[in-house]
Parts: C-alpha cells; structure tokens; sequence
C-alpha cells in the first residue's frame, strides 16, 4: 500500500469514528431541540434549560399548568414579553381567567398596539364575565373535554349493550 493510500485509509477511518461518536457531542439542548421538531414535545421540555423554550414544549405537549410555571419563570429579555403573553394562554387553557386577564394586561402595558393580546385580554374577559355571572354552569376548558369524552364513552357502552341485547 502507498502512502497516499495509507493517508486515505487513516482519515476515512478517523471520520468514520466521529460519525458513529457523533452524538458525544450533543447537548441536552440540542436532543431537546430534535425531539421538539419530531414532536416529542414532553421529552423536549424535560431536555431544555430555558424556561421559555421549556414553557412552549409544554405548552404543545397540552401541559399548561407546567407550562404556565415555565413561563412565569422566564427573566430573559428577548422573549420576556412573548413569555408573558403564552403565560396568559396557558391560564386561560386552565380556565384561569382572572390569571389570563393580569398576563394579557401586563404584556399591554408595555406594548399597548398588540392585536392578539387584545384579542385575547376580550376573550378571558368574557369567560370572566360568564364564570361570574353563572359560576356553577362554567368549568375550564379541560373539564368540558374530559366531560365529553366521559360521555362519548357512556353513550358507546350504551350502545355496546344495546348491540349485545339486540343479538
């Protein structure tokens, strides 16, 4: 074997050893990331730091009250205000309103011009309104959903028993 064939031999070698060690070199961040963009967003959050991006992968993960912790946590300038705002969504999610109503408030205050703050500040403000108004008629929003879902079970079972009765 020559010399240049020698050479070739060691780098293809070499780079062949980093590809399959590649993953030494990855952070928790970058793993989160990955996970995040494939849409394992639990494993995200539990892979990322920043509680921003810890407070979004909750957040698609339908983890709102986690979420909303992460959120009130976040100091980082940049996305402070955004932070705030997906604060006030992940209360509202929990049928928070009064918690969404003083989020959505605070990101107004320093940015009076933000449209889906507005938007959203109506919103919480109405749900407030009807939760005050008829309190014992209003449950948030995930107790409707597993009332739903409870009921869709019934009404199957219903029918389940009904089929079997019928036969």
């Amino acid at each position: 074997m020559n010399r240049i064939s020698q050479l070739n031999l060691a780098v293809f070698c070499a780079l062949t050893a980093l590809t399959v060690h590649a993953g030494w070199f990855t952070t928790d961040e970058d793993e989160a990331r990955q996970a995040f963009q494939r849409g394992r967003y639990q494993d995200a959050a539990s892979k990322f730091d920043d509680p921003y991006r810890k407070g979004v992968a909750l957040y698609r993960a339908e983890d709102y009250r986690s979420a909303a912790d992460s959120f009130s946590r976040v100091d980082r300038e940049d996305v402070r205000l955004a932070a705030r705002y997906n604060l006030g969504n992940s209360r509202f999610r929990l049928g928070d309103y009064e918690g969404a109503v003083e989020a959505y408030k605070s990101v107004l205050q320093e940015d009076p011009e933000d449209g889906p703050t507005r938007h959203n500040l109506a919103l919480a403000l109405s749900m407030l309104a009807q939760t005050q108004t008829n309190p014992e008629e209003q449950s948030p929003p995930e107790e409707e959903e597993q009332a739903a879902k409870e009921e869709s079970q019934q009404s199957e079972q219903q029918q389940s028993e009904q089929q079997q009765q019928s036969e």
